[in-house]
């Protein structure tokens, strides 16, 4: 099931699918899993951000990867590695795919391989030997069949599935390790919107920083990215909001326009449509996590 929420004003279109069913409770942590074969007729998914840590592992076909101010090109048994936090789109090809995912919180990450499996992450993309490959297949597997049940033994498993996975590609670096694609226009505009984004940006302006006319900048920018250029830009005012929400005890209204936002009521009304929460419930929430 899709629930789709159009939020005009932001220029944010978002299909937020539901594919996790039974997650395993917040008391021990969160851990999400789903798998997803598309046709050849699928374009793209949602774009978004999250607060957990994502495993993206495409079993067959091939897609383009648009994370924070690159594009990859993925193929076929590469895993994708995305740290919390992270601004990234799938955006999928004439090409049917299979693909696995994971979400899940620091939890489920062994103590004593944090730092290692953190600059794993920095990889973005790992791409395993033709020999490592069914392993890997393995332990997704492992993983799909003990999702959802949620029961005294699950995280116990799970988090062993998890060591398992993170010991297998620490002991076997990637050796073939895929990087993005070639600089393009759009990745120095995206790196310029990140600069700047509390300004009063406009789609004109960042198409003059990159010598292209409005019309082209804004097609090539949503066929490259995946985004919208506004929705693009209402996401990372948003992903910096939500964090100066958690981390400082600015106003809100000193938030909206710190990142950007011309009208507190406007951004408090974005910030809902997208998180489903007011920004003041949020911080409320935040500060009582344990």
């Amino acid at each position: 099931m899709a629930v789709k929420r159009d939020m005009s004003d932001s220029g944010i279109t978002t299909e937020v699918s539901r594919p996790f069913s039974n997650p395993i409770p917040l008391a021990a942590g969160r851990f999400y899993y789903d798998r997803a074969q598309r046709s050849s007729t699928t374009s793209m998914t949602n774009g978004h951000y999250h607060n957990m840590y994502e495993i993206y592992f495409l079993a067959a076909g091939r897609c383009r990867y648009f994370i924070e101010n690159k594009l990859f090109e993925v193929e076929a048994g590469d895993l994708v590695l995305i740290p919390h936090g992270t601004i990234h789109k799938t955006i999928y090809q004439n090409t049917a795919t299979d693909r696995h995912l994971l979400n899940f919180s620091a939890s489920y990450i062994p103590p004593s391989l944090l730092s290692e499996i953190r600059l794993l992450f920095e990889q973005t993309i790992y791409r395993p030997s033709n020999a490592l490959l069914p392993d890997i297949t393995a332990i997704f597997g492992k993983i799909a069949a003990e999702h959802g049940k949620a029961d005294a033994y699950s995280k116990l498993l799970l988090c062993s599935y998890m060591t398992e996975l993170f010991s297998l590609l620490l002991r076997n670096p990637s050796g073939n390790r895929a990087g993005s694609k070639a600089d393009t226009p759009i990745e120095a505009a995206t790196r310029y919107i990140s600069a700047n984004y509390p300004s009063p940006l406009t789609l004109e302006q960042v198409a003059a920083q990159s010598n292209l006319s409005p019309s082209y900048f804004s097609r090539l920018f949503k066929s490259t990215t995946g985004f919208g250029f506004k929705e693009y830009l209402t996401l990372l005012r948003l992903k910096q909001a939500q964090s100066l929400l958690s981390d400082t005890n600015m106003s809100i209204c000193e938030i909206a326009y710190e990142c950007g936002f011309n009208d507190s009521n406007y951004f408090s009304s974005v910030f809902r449509g997208f998180h489903n929460v007011s920004p003041l419930n949020y911080r409320k929430q935040k500060r009582t996590e344990p």
